[in-house]
Formats: C-alpha cells, sequence, structure tokens
C-alpha cells in the first residue's frame, strides 16, 4: 500500500472532523472534551504527513515528532479542562 500526502490529509482531517462534531454534540461540558484529543490525533496526522512528504532532504522522523508533541499537548489541556470543569461544578 502506497501512502501519499493526500491519504494523510484526508485522513487526518476525518478524524479532526469527527473530533469537532463529538465536541460539538456533547452537552455537557466535561463530555464535550472528549473530543479534543481526537482534534489533536487529526492534526498530529496532518502534520506527520505534510512533513513526511514537503522535502526529500529533510529528516522524516521531525513530523512524528511534531504529531507526538501535539498529542502531549492535547492530552495536557485535555486534563486540565477535565480538572478545571470538575472544580467549577463543586463549588
Amino acid at each position: 500500500m502506497n501512502v501519499s500526502l493526500v491519504s494523510c490529509l484526508v485522513l487526518g482531517s476525518a478524524i479532526a472532523g469527527c473530533g469537532v462534531f463529538a465536541l460539538l454534540w456533547r452537552r455537557p461540558l466535561t463530555e464535550a472534551f472528549v473530543g479534543l484529543p481526537a482534534i489533536a490525533a487529526g492534526l498530529g496526522i496532518c502534520l506527520a504527513g505534510a512533513s513526511r512528504f514537503a522535502t526529500l532532504r529533510q529528516d522524516p522522523d521531525t513530523g512524528q515528532e511534531m504529531a507526538a508533541l501535539v498529542a502531549l499537548v492535547a492530552l495536557a489541556w485535555t486534563i486540565l479542562a477535565v480538572g478545571w470543569t470538575v472544580r467549577g461544578n463543586s463549588r
């Protein structure tokens, strides 16, 4: 199977779109944060695909490193957001 830039961007956009849909569909704020990791995963796939196919002279691991960084930032924001809403509801 050949992986191209178009397939990476289509897959990343589809996953990010599912994350946005989950974010907007859920009514309670704590359940809405379920979409944040999916959005970040879609963004990470798009970043990895774009950096992989951008130039042949570039290090191909750069995109994977950026995708991992985006995933960690999304996880951190999700933990902070859920903690913030839970703390706000307990008062």
